[in-house]
């Protein structure tokens, strides 16, 4: 399995020059190849390029080969993606531009180490090339592949250096097959341990069930992933998750990850939750552009505000624009203020949502479910719930989250508000008049009821709150 599910390893990749070469010069490839050993390879590719570069056959073969690779395999893309958005760096010992094309991003090769330091130190991020890349369209090649090739990076100080620094990290190794046969990786992995003495910082490599496990350095562990190639995307998913919850402060920061996998919902009022995209999301196409727009300021630190009457779906819109934003940027809905948030610091390009539907400022009159009978046929709503009062609270707005009749303000809604409220969604009148007398007669002996029980049970404040509720909310102007 691979991102462009081919079955393009080393070998097979210097085996494919055959087809530009003599019979001669393509049976003395195969015989250089021998046992696929490491040594063999690399001499076999020397061979291989220099026969090819005489014959003006060198570009020709890396098209068809390197340069024909693309990533079409979703779910390896979509994991991929989840580590990228949690900030971490992503190094690879390839040629080929398949992880750039997967996360959006720009290659970058040894022959930069100062970009790279930078990289390194949080300062932006691009997929690193520790063996070079071949891009024909940025006029890209500098492949580390034969044995003169691995010569001159092991004299080139920057290229070192990169080496080095990468080695002091600990890595997770991501491949398949015989991954570590490939003496690009392997002579990476060795370098660090016989080269620098580094075996006090793990790598982990990953492999499914079944395999034998490779000759690995004394600092690597081999890490099972699931039994089928089709697992790993799964495994590397989980990986990423996890990277952000251990995250520092995002766990307490975050109320909601747009990125993770929403949970099958069991009730009525799950199913219309934003958070699990339940109906599909259509159109908002200007709200989108502007938004994505909206992420390429180049000002450091930016706001905007989304208004909008209540359940009209901002927070949707703003889910499924965190969703499909390019994935060096990360967003996430805070279940705290922007004062208490400030603490927080951020791994990558991030977007806050500091969204107050989620603090209690609802449109709580769409709030309800639906209770089945237990021949799971009947139908009834379920008692009222999540019914609390914001207007308590000296910062809480005094508007209400969308109009009764033709009043938003909470001060100027009246028995007319809502006589003018049900001749708009045709309910009759008197029974809407009816229920508002019904709960205007009832409501303060209800709250003393219940202040009295809470405040029997240990809740102190119960009092307290039943005054200031009778004093700023609407029942005052009753």
């Amino acid at each position: 399995m691979s991102l462009g599910n081919h079955t393009l390893s080393w070998p097979k990749w210097i085996l494919c020059g055959r087809d530009f070469l003599s019979d001669e010069d393509s049976l003395e490839l195969e015989r250089r190849v021998g046992d696929w050993s490491a040594d063999e390879l690399i001499d076999a590719v020397t061979f291989l390029l220099e026969r090819l570069k005489a014959a003006g056959a060198y570009e020709k073969y890396m098209e068809k080969t390197i340069g024909s690779l693309h990533s079409v395999n979703r779910c390896f893309e979509n994991a991929l993606c989840k580590i990228w958005r949690a900030g971490d760096i992503i190094t690879t010992t390839n040629y080929d531009l398949q992880i750039e094309e997967a996360v959006g991003a720009e290659p970058i090769s040894y022959s930069s180490p100062a970009e790279i330091l930078s990289i390194i130190r949080g300062e932006g991020n691009k997929v690193i090339h520790l063996h070079g890349v071949y891009d024909k369209v940025r006029g890209m090649d500098n492949i580390i592949a034969d044995g003169p090739q691995y010569k001159d990076i092991l004299a080139n100080a920057g290229a070192q250096f990169v080496q080095n620094l990468i080695s002091t990290h600990t890595i997770v190794i991501v491949g398949c097959g015989g991954t570590v046969d490939d003496p690009n990786l392997s002579g990476f992995m060795n370098f660090v341990v016989k080269e620098l003495g580094i075996t006090n910082v793990p790598y982990f490599y990953l492999m499914k069930n079944g395999d034998s496990v490779p000759e690995l350095p004394s600092n690597a562990l081999p890490i099972y992933y699931g039994d089928d190639y089709s697992d790993l995307p799964d495994f590397l998913s989980e990986l990423a998750l996890v990277r952000l919850r251990e995250r520092i402060g995002l766990r307490e920061l975050a109320a909601f990850n747009p990125y993770t996998q929403t949970s099958t919902a069991t009730t009525a009022f799950g199913r219309i939750h934003f958070s699990n995209g339940f109906n599909g999301f259509v159109g908002r196409d200007k709200e989108l552009y502007k938004l994505r727009n909206f992420l390429e300021n180049p000002d450091r630190i930016l706001w905007w505000s989304l208004v909008g009457d209540g359940g009209i779906g901002k927070s949707r819109l703003v889910m499924e624009w965190l969703k499909n934003s390019p994935t060096h940027w990360f967003g996430f809905f805070a279940r705290k203020t922007p004062e208490e948030a400030g603490d927080f610091k951020p791994f990558t390009d991030t977007v806050i949502v500091f969204d107050y539907v989620l603090g209690n400022t609802d449109a709580h009159i769409k709030n309800f479910s639906l209770l089945y009978g237990k021949d799971l046929r009947g139908l009834r709503l379920a008692p009222a719930y999540d019914l609390v009062s914001t207007t308590i609270y000296e910062s809480s707005t005094r508007e209400m989250s969308f109009y009764i009749g033709n009043d938003l303000l909470i001060d100027e809604i009246t028995e007319t508000s809502f006589r003018d409220a049900a001749a708009e969604i045709h309910l009759g009148e008197r029974f809407a008049v009816g229920r508002y007398n019904f709960i205007c007669n009832h409501f303060r002996e209800a709250l003393r009821e219940a202040a009295a029980e809470l405040q029997e049970a240990g809740f102190s404040k119960a009092n307290e709150i039943e005054e200031r509720i009778l004093r700023t909310g609407g029942c005052a102007m009753l």
